[in-house]
């Protein structure tokens, strides 16, 4: 009970309120597996099964194996198995732990045997060389072998791998061959050892393969065992115990690269219809291999031998449903281990609640930690990688490089790519962050998740829009193509081949109106500042701003710093209403453009008003911004390339809210 209220109170309060239809159980041991055969392989099965989680009934069943440390002695059950396999009969035990011996053979490059139940040399052969695999990983997980040590052990490996084993134990003592590896206080490897002399499969061989199948289920000393079972399996109701089960499946796997073998899918959970249940041989065969061997319904794209590197532990490779729930475990007990490992999926965890909104009932931006949090698990997490603490601005560059891999980039598969809801809930969901380390606008653009067609769609959009500002919302070609946006008809002659997405997104004319209206603004700014600069008095401040946006044309992301766009408003004044010549015809109709958007913007802008988002007509409500694009008699005199460059994001500024109230508004 203890153990459960630890593991509860660990989670956030929006994910505590989905467990109101969980419930728990105990039990002494796992039941068979539907259909299971009742053969070795399941028998050991159910002497290391911790916890499971049943998403029909929605409850977690913890066993007698996740309430202590220390690995139980085999059973009675077990210990006949092994008297069976003893007498070398035919029967599916001996079947049966050939599969075992098979995942562990491929791991080491060796042949592997015919698993027909029949005792064999080249089975007995299997069984040495297995007993010595599980034998070193026990002695480098709990000893430092000095050389003389090593050397025998290398030697006995040999020994176990040669067809000649018969006559070379009849030939030489073994014992000898392992006096200093004798020296070692471990009774239970002493035993292992008597046993290969032997060449015998015993109680031993199969302790040590059953604690190492236990060790691969990624248990953590920083929280007794129990704890760290009981949150993995609320891990998996988060996951699978919600409605939409499939989308959250989905959009986890892109993270790990989860791909359906058949069909070549994202994974969802789901093969031919129906529910992938975790099948016990493709499970173990996973974790005998460390993850090298890949056998079941779903298969990660990541190499196998990289595969350490991005999953918290062995299990975390099985499939995408273990993947998320030993993730999410790894993110309540040691998020600094998962920010090292997979910094995409610490950022995902982080906001689940916003992802699940509808699920959990809370505001967007609850998240389990905090930005100055997730700086120092940051620092934990290079260090522990580095070897050496890392400095602010490594900690700061690498939460944006990995924030910015969310986002949409050439080096990212489009099956790949989150959904918009998902991305933009990350982003707002980590806005303190995003401000820290000094990314506050995420361009809308990156944030859409799109096929590869609909990103080349995107593409000449976006070039169409840079096009427009540059040419002060003159160019005709540009122009032409936005008003034809603003239609129906007009995207589906434009783009007949986009996703139907897409074209949903397109026909809302908002997007389409607001570059027009703000290629006409851009187009009066840059003119009045033009035929201002032959005439302004103040070089001092003049060559200050020009300075300014010199740093700024060259370096245009600190532009996405808000201390440096609040400068850049300052600095725009000088496109005035102050002009040297107004007579001039030109001058007078720019003038009164800025006029009348100051006192009555619906008239400025009347052919687009009405289907201008709401938050880009407060804008235009607000002087300061009026006064930042059309001046107020200011001191600085920008370049017209500034001008365009500084609309240019707040264009992008805007879209990206639309596109998060959009997002958020759909999935309600």
């Amino acid at each position: 009970l203890l153990s459960l209220a630890n593991a509860v109170q660990r989670m956030p309060l929006a994910q505590r309120n989905q467990l109101k239809d969980l419930t728990f159980e105990r039990a002494a041991r796992a039941a068979l597996p539907e259909g299971a055969p009742d053969n070795l392989l399941t028998r050991v099965a159910q002497e290391i099964t911790a916890g499971h989680y049943s998403l029909q009934d929605k409850k977690v069943v913890l066993y007698d194996r996740a309430t202590h440390k220390d690995f139980p002695a085999l059973n009675q059950n077990l210990k006949n198995s092994l008297r069976q396999i003893a007498s070398q009969g035919k029967n599916q035990d001996i079947a049966s732990l050939q599969n075992m011996l098979n995942p562990y053979l491929e791991k080491l490059d060796q042949p592997t045997v015919k698993t027909d139940g029949q005792w064999s040399k080249d089975t007995e052969r299997a069984v040495r060389q297995v007993q010595m695999q599980v034998l070193e990983k026990h002695l480098n997980k709990h000893y430092t072998l000095n050389p003389e040590q090593r050397r025998e052990l290398n030697e006995l490996k040999n020994l176990a791998a040669s067809p000649h084993f018969d006559m070379l134990t009849r030939l030489s003592d073994i014992g000898h061959k392992m006096k200093n590896l004798n020296l070692l206080p471990d009774h239970q490897m002493k035993a292992l050892l008597t046993e290969f002399a032997q060449s015998d499969f015993g109680t031993a061989s199969l302790q040590f393969m059953m604690q190492d199948l236990s060790n691969n289920f990624g248990s953590t000393d920083a929280v007794g065992f129990a704890e760290g079972v009981l949150t993995h399996e609320m891990g998996h109701h988060l996951q699978l115990g919600q409605d939409d089960t499939a989308y959250y499946v989905e959009e986890f796997s892109k993270l790990g690269q989860w791909f359906n073998v058949d069909s070549r899918e994202v994974s969802t959970g789901y093969v031919k219809g129906a529910f992938a249940p975790e099948d016990l041989m493709d499970v173990y065969n996973v974790l005998a291999s460390e993850g090298h061997v890949d056998h079941g319904a779903y298969r990660s794209e990541i190499d196998a031998e990289a595969r350490g590197a991005h999953f918290v532990s062995t299990y975390a490779t099985t499939d995408p449903m273990e993947d998320f729930a030993e993730s999410y475990k790894t993110f309540l007990i040691e998020p600094e281990v998962l920010m090292e490992k997979s910094p995409e999926k610490f950022f995902f965890m982080n906001a689940l609640p916003a992802i699940q909104e509808k699920q959990t009932g809370s505001q967007r931006n609850q998240t389990q930690y905090n930005s100055r949090e997730i700086l120092d698990i940051t620092r934990q997490a290079l260090t522990q990688k580095w070897g050496q603490e890392p400095t602010d601005l490594h900690v700061q560059q690498f939460i944006r490089e990995k924030l910015e891999s969310l986002t949409t980039n050439q080096q990212t598969p489009s099956q790949l790519q989150l959904s918009p809801h998902v991305a933009l809930s990350i982003f707002k969901s980590h806005d303190e962050l995003l401000n820290t380390v000094d990314m506050p606008n995420i361009v809308a653009q990156t944030a859409q998740r799109q096929s590869a067609g609909d990103a080349d769609i995107y593409t000449v959009i976006t070039q169409k829009a840079q096009k427009f500002i540059q040419s002060q919302g003159q160019d005709p070609d540009a122009k032409a193509f936005f008003n034809t946006l603003r239609s129906h008809q007009g995207v589906e002659s434009l783009f007949p081949e986009a996703s139907d997405s897409l074209k949903e997104q397109l026909k809302d004319p908002a997007f389409s109106s607001m570059m027009l209206a703000l290629g006409e603004i851009a187009g009066h700014a840059v003119l009045l500042n033009e035929m201002r600069v032959d005439e302004h008095q103040d070089q001092k401040q003049y060559q200050e701003a020009r300075s300014f946006f010199s740093r700024i044309t060259s370096d245009p992301e600190q532009l996405l710093s808000r201390r440096i766009f609040t400068y850049s408003y300052d600095a725009l004044r000088s496109v005035g209403s102050k002009i040297y010549n107004p007579e001039t015809n030109r001058a007078s109709a720019s003038l009164d453009f800025f006029e009348k958007l100051k006192t009555n913007p619906a008239s400025a802008l009347n052919t687009v008003w009405n289907d201008l988002p709401d938050n880009f007509k407060d804008k235009l409500n607000d002087r300061s911004f009026l006064k930042a694009v059309s001046g107020d008699e200011g001191r600085y005199l920008p370049s017209a390339d500034a001008i365009q460059r500084t609309l240019t994001h707040i264009m992008s500024d805007l879209e990206f809210d639309r596109m998060m109230k959009a997002a958020m508004a759909e999935y309600e």
